[in-house]
């Protein structure tokens, strides 16, 4: 079975918390591993538990009291940080435990100065689980911000026009993935140098769209010789920036940087200022994830200006979304609606129906956060309904988890967004 989510817990203090945990997250389609559920009778414990832990998108990690004397979870932390899973693990701290004890355990565990929420000492296992949840809905759109615009930029190089390239293109318009890279796949029978890479660049964009990320990254890469060795700088920068995002996306920060710096430079060589834009809001994309909020919102703010001068709109539209989220993390949220507002404006007036989509999911993130519960689930289910017509397949399961969040919080809360 394939797992989203490890949690580390120590058994006594954290048993309960974690298998409670693991139902609430089974509830928005989320597949968590509790060790004690989830080890098979026979099995090898420790190669069950470290194998998984290489293979999930997040790892929660839930520090009780008991933790600071456990041996095992001691080793799984400094098991996930080996595998390059450091920015990966969500720490969620017992209300009771000092802060300097946190900061004491996490060095020991080789975290360093990462940051932790806390839940509360009432109801624990409820408000851990609903600060899961929380998480989640914040990370939805941290993930969603920029879909649009970086990995399904053009290519530089346009391929030569034949029938089935245009066919493909038509049909990526229609949101008929499959049927595109069919297409794609009978041009590439026509192609040479260049148009291939330009090709290889599209067929990744449908992938990563249906969310088949390991095929996208193939093509990518793909694209990324091809460009190199035709010295194509454009192409190459292109691809540098799309596997970024597939890194990116995958939560290995650390390589997405190096490879949207590459791209910048390349891009930065060529005069290709758009191409500029769309790297640098990307970084941007990783300080946020980070909680550099700072440095993502001056990334953000460079790229903006970059697409003004140039008069993308589609681009500004994206860099105004992505500012409206670095307000709403401040807790200015009137900020972030108006920036959100105004990104919807420009996407609806391009025509880009999926920037549309994440203007509307995250202005519901808001009214959630205002306790506007029923214009929240306006907003998802409108956001939803776009995406299931899109086909990105990412996206939908991004709503369709903030739909169940939402009625999950609506089950313990009035209208006013309060305890019952």
């Amino acid at each position: 079975m394939k797992y989203d989510v490890f949690i580390i817990y120590e058994t006594f203090s954290g048993k309960d918390l974690a298998e409670h945990l693991k139902d609430g997250l089974r509830r928005i389609n989320i597949n968590a591993f509790v060790a004690t559920q989830d080890i098979p009778l026979g099995e090898d414990e420790i190669k069950v538990r470290y194998s998984t832990l290489k293979e999930v998108n997040h790892i929660i990690l839930i520090v009780t009291h008991g933790i600071f004397h456990s041996k095992e979870v001691k080793a799984e932390i400094k098991e996930a940080v080996r595998a390059g899973k450091k920015e990966n693990i969500i720490p969620f701290v017992y209300d009771g435990i000092s802060d300097e004890e946190v900061k004491n355990f996490f060095n020991e565990c080789n975290l360093g100065n990462k940051q932790w929420n806390r839940f509360s000492q009432d109801n624990s296992k409820e408000d851990l689980t609903r600060k899961v949840l929380g998480w989640y809905s914040k990370n939805s759109v941290r993930s969603a911000a920029d879909t649009s615009y970086s990995p399904i930029a053009p290519p530089e190089v346009e391929p030569q026009v034949f029938t089935s390239f245009s066919d493909g293109l038509k049909l990526m318009e229609e949101y008929k993935w499959d049927d595109a890279i069919g297409e794609f796949r009978k041009a590439l029978k026509q192609a040479k140098g260049h148009e291939m890479g330009a090709i290889f660049n599209l067929i990744g964009i449908c992938y990563y769209i249906t969310g088949r990320l390991k095929e996208a990254l193939d093509k990518y890469e793909l694209s990324l010789i091809l460009a190199s060795e035709l010295e194509d700088g454009p192409g190459e920068a292109n691809a540098l920036g799309n596997i970024g995002f597939i890194y990116q996306m995958r939560g290995e920060l650390d390589r997405a940087l190096e490879y949207y710096a590459k791209a910048k430079g390349l891009n930065e060589g060529v005069g290709n200022r758009m191409g500029v834009a769309i790297n640098i809001n990307n970084i941007g994309l990783v300080y946020q994830v980070r909680g550099e909020l700072d440095n993502a919102l001056r990334c953000f703010e460079e790229a903006l200006g970059i697409y003004k001068d140039i008069g993308s709109r589609p681009g500004e539209a994206n860099a105004l979304g992505n500012i409206g989220f670095i307000y709403q993390m401040r807790g200015e949220l009137d900020r972030a609606l108006e920036y959100y507002a105004k990104a919807k404006g420009l996407n609806e007036g391009v025509g880009n129906r999926m920037g549309v989509a994440i203007n509307i999911n995250n202005i519901g993130l808001v009214y959630q956060v205002r306790g506007e519960l029923n214009k929240a689930l306006e907003c998802f289910s409108a956001a939803l309904k776009i995406f299931k017509e899109i086909g990105t397949q990412r996206e939908i399961k991004m709503a369709e988890n903030n739909i169940q969040a939402l009625l999950i919080i609506a089950g313990t809360t009035g209208q006013d967004g309060h305890k019952r």
